[in-house]
């Protein structure tokens, strides 16, 4: 992916980011593309994700900014997060936090909580139980599942799924009261190796209390 994703793109014009530069924490970051749109901007960013692949294209795509507006960090995000410096202006994880149990999600976010700015803007986007995925594989727990999906290039993954007010509940509960709360859901067709893929995802913007 080259281009932020579309829900991205709203949620920081949406809170005005465009024009109050600041630091930006991203959760699953992959090759940079979301965090491309804060830098064009004026932001610095630090970047957090497993995929070493990913990360180099990222640092590759940032080879030519100003040292110190960037750090892409390999991390597993089940684990504790390595020794970051907040405080951090904006957060954003973008179609990242499903993919391990519901109690990684939580602990990871009891982390998060203290390195954001008083005010600062959360995006989150997670697979709902009405995805096409929902089911398929060995459950783990309620709403988990070991997915079985080669056709997706997700088989073996472990895939958590949520329920709108569920996540903000949840959210809420580990990063604290949201102020400016916008919830979306968005839904949208793929095609895989000639099979049909109904992706539902929610949405949940705030700011931290």
């Amino acid at each position: 992916m080259l281009f932020p994703d579309v829900y991205v793109t709203k949620f920081f014009f949406k809170y005005g980011l465009d024009k109050a530069p600041g630091r930006l924490l991203e959760l699953g970051c992959g090759n940079g593309n979301n965090a491309r749109l804060f830098a064009e901007y004026g932001w610095t960013v630090t970047g957090l994700d497993i995929d070493s692949a990913a990360l180099a294209n990222a640092r590759a795509n940032w080879e030519n900014e100003p040292t110190g507006t960037s750090e892409f960090i390999e991390a597993d995000l089940r684990d504790p997060l390595p020794d970051l410096e907040g405080p951090y202006d904006a957060l954003v994880a973008n179609a990242s936090l499903y993919y391990f149990e519901r109690n990684h999600l939580e602990a990871l976010l009891d982390q998060v909580r203290p390195l954001l700015r008083p005010g600062a803007p959360v995006h989150i986007l997670v697979r709902t139980t009405d995805d096409w995925r929902y089911g398929k594989g060995e459950a783990i727990e309620a709403d988990t599942y070991r997915l079985n999906l080669w056709q997706t290039a997700e088989e073996g993954a472990v895939m958590t799924f949520y329920r709108p007010d569920d996540l903000r509940s949840l959210v809420e509960a580990h990063l604290g009261p949201l102020s400016e709360v916008t919830t979306l859901l968005s839904t949208h067709e793929n095609t895989q190796h000639g099979l049909l893929i109904d992706n539902h995802d929610v949405v949940i913007w705030g700011r931290v209390d």
